[in-house]
């Protein structure tokens, strides 16, 4: 192998290894805004007004039902996992 290539190809295993652990901090990261999200979720739901979730997801945090719904299912997933390794090979759709 060239040097050239070698030198390429060292820098894009490193690289590699950072995507993992950033997948991984995402992971955590996704799950932690999902666990909130299903405690305000659970609080509101408590209330008579049976709109309070919507109103408050789109009022306060910007985020459409779909996309509250996949941070939650981030949530509950990680709540049945040890560790957040699963996430490093989930790629960035997927989270």
């Amino acid at each position: 192998m060239r040097p050239v290539a070698r030198a390429r190809t060292r820098r894009i295993l490193a690289l590699q290894g950072e995507e993992r652990q950033a997948r991984q901090k995402l992971g955590q990261v996704s799950a932690a805004i999902g666990a909130e999200l299903i405690a305000v979720k659970e609080a509101l739901d408590k209330t008579p007004d049976k709109t309070a979730w919507l109103r408050w997801l789109k009022s306060h945090v910007h985020y459409t039902d779909r996309t509250a719904r996949n941070y939650m299912d981030v949530a509950r997933l990680a709540k049945n996992r040890k560790t957040f390794s699963d996430f490093s090979d989930l790629g960035p759709s997927v989270l």
